[in-house]
């Protein structure tokens, strides 16, 4: 079980440049065929940003987000968690006060979702984390190197 934060967003509409976006494009496919899945809380700043890019108008940005809209809502690729489940499996406190304020819902969504992989750009989240035992954290180009690689 994978939780993704936001990079994604950004590579899809090209912000961090084509050979990211391609990267993405990968590994998302990739996804697809894989036994991986990831998880997302219904109602987020992820899942509002994903809702955002089918609105854009260029092409790519919208052919890249049906990919993405594919894997979420095929319940075996994607587990769309609810706020009862945030309350059902709670991160720990010390895991919320060392979480960026911003990330704290990607903490909640990896706790209840009892993920397996955190996969970030963010310096911040990355090391509020690295050090701790019960949250897997991996910068983005570490984690696709290897997955687009296999």
């Amino acid at each position: 079980m994978l939780v993704i934060n936001e990079w994604l967003f950004h590579d899809i509409k090209g912000e961090n440049g084509q050979s990211k976006r391609q990267e993405t494009v990968a590994f998302l496919t990739q996804l697809k065929q894989s036994q991986d899945k990831i998880a997302v809380l219904h109602d987020s700043p992820w899942t509002k940003k994903a809702q955002g890019l089918m609105r854009q108008n260029d092409l790519t940005i919208r052919r890249v987000s049906k990919l993405l809209w594919s894997l979420i809502m095929d319940s075996s690729k994607c587990r769309i968690l609810q706020p009862d489940d945030i309350e059902a499996a709670p991160a720990p406190d010390d895991a919320i006060d060392a979480a960026p304020d911003e990330d704290i819902y990607l903490i909640q969504t990896y706790y209840a979702a009892y993920a397996d992989l955190l996969i970030t750009t963010d310096e911040g989240l990355h090391n509020a984390f690295a050090s701790r035992q019960d949250v897997k954290v991996i910068f983005r180009n570490d984690f696709l190197n290897d997955a687009i690689s296999d």
